[in-house]
């Protein structure tokens, strides 16, 4: 399914293209106002290749069992709290999203809901920020004592959770806390990603971080969350894949002009073999592909950029056959979900199927 359509017991459709927040607050991207609903009640977001639900602070029912995380297929039942909703096939609805007046209506009733709670409540805090597995850099402005981060993790136990962390403005440590469990401390200024392993549950996953004890606030974050799946192998069958997996990423690196996508499944071999390192416990063979994958992820970067820009520049002088072409080129150099880049050009296609 492209896009996730639900329906309601009135009948009403609801399409969801992007990761949406449901719950009762204003700040949700899907409001719904009933009983036992949570501000921040549930999250939708499409990972594998297909669209999943996820609890975030209330509970989630498929089918009448609950759950935590779900893939989901059409003509499930779904039950966040009173509200209740069925996935519908990926057809196009008479409609492409809920109407405003729906909108309005439900965004009365949450403020309503809100002013009779009364004003001796404290002001909801504010929720966190959603930073999705092999998403994009989520770029943050403080300042503030602390910032929130919100996980959302299929099966941690057998991934290499890795936190990539750039606090350009500081120079005090800053504490990470996982799951209200205190991992460690870490140099704002210290190179190299952050594993976050250990606390890890499938799910839904809550990050701090803070102040380290100088007093000094957080005021300017760069965050970006990957996973690498963790083989099933131990010691030298883990060295001989990593070996393998080294020679196929040297290959398709040497033939990054041959075809669209060989730089990509280069970047992929890399990471397969940084896994094989990992669960070899080798700390020499894992900075080995480490100092061959920093330069192909550079490489990609620059890449992705390149045609973002143009794909915008068409965009911008109204050019949507130009756009088109740049779209799908961005798609042939990153043909799989593991990049961020590859849902960039997945937007873009939808934008312009839009357009016409």
């Amino acid at each position: 399914m492209r896009r996730l359509v639900l329906v309601a017991g009135d009948d009403s459709r609801f399409v969801i293209r992007a990761a949406t927040t449901l719950g009762r607050a204003a700040t949700a991207d899907l409001v719904a106002n009933g009983a036992e609903v949570a501000a921040e009640h549930a999250r939708f977001l499409r990972a594998g290749g297909c669209w999943q639900v996820i609890a975030l602070r209330g509970t989630v029912h498929r089918n009448g069992e609950r759950v935590r995380v779900a893939a989901l297929q059409p003509g499930d039942r779904l039950a966040f709290g009173s509200i209740r909703f069925e996935v519908a096939r990926d057809a196009r609805p008479g409609w492409p999203m809920l109407s405003a007046a729906a909108v309005a209506l439900l965004l009365l009733l949450a403020l309503l809901a809100a002013e009779l709670a009364g004003a001796a409540q404290p002001p909801p805090a504010q929720p966190p920020l959603q930073l999705e597995a092999d998403g994009r850099t989520l770029r943050w402005q403080g300042p503030a004592e602390r910032v929130e981060l919100f996980l959302a993790l299929y099966d941690p136990a057998r991934s290499v959770v890795e936190l990539h962390l750039r606090a350009p403005d500081r120079r005090g440590p800053i504490t990470i806390e996982v799951n209200d469990s205190r991992l460690g401390a870490v140099e704002a200024s210290a190179a190299g990603p952050i594993r976050l392993r250990r606390f890890l549950v499938p799910g839904a996953n809550r990050l701090v971080l803070r102040d380290a004890g100088g007093g000094e606030p957080l005021r300017s974050l760069e965050l970006r969350l990957t996973t690498t799946p963790l083989p099933s192998c131990a010691g030298a069958a883990c060295l001989e894949a990593m070996t393998e997996a080294l020679g196929r990423a040297e290959r398709l690196s040497r033939e990054r002009e041959v075809a669209a996508g060989n730089l990509f499944d280069a970047w992929r071999w890399l990471r397969r073999a940084r896994g094989f390192a990992i669960a070899a416990a080798d700390a020499d063979a894992l900075g080995q592909v480490q100092r061959r994958l920093a330069p192909v992820e550079q490489a990609l970067d620059e890449r992705c950029a390149a045609r973002r820009f143009a794909a915008a520049r068409h965009l911008a002088l109204g050019d949507l056959r130009g756009a088109q072409l740049a779209a799908e080129e961005l798609l042939a150099a990153f043909p799989g979900g593991e990049h961020p880049c590859h849902e960039t050009g997945q937007e873009l296609v939808r934008l312009l199927e839009e357009e016409r």
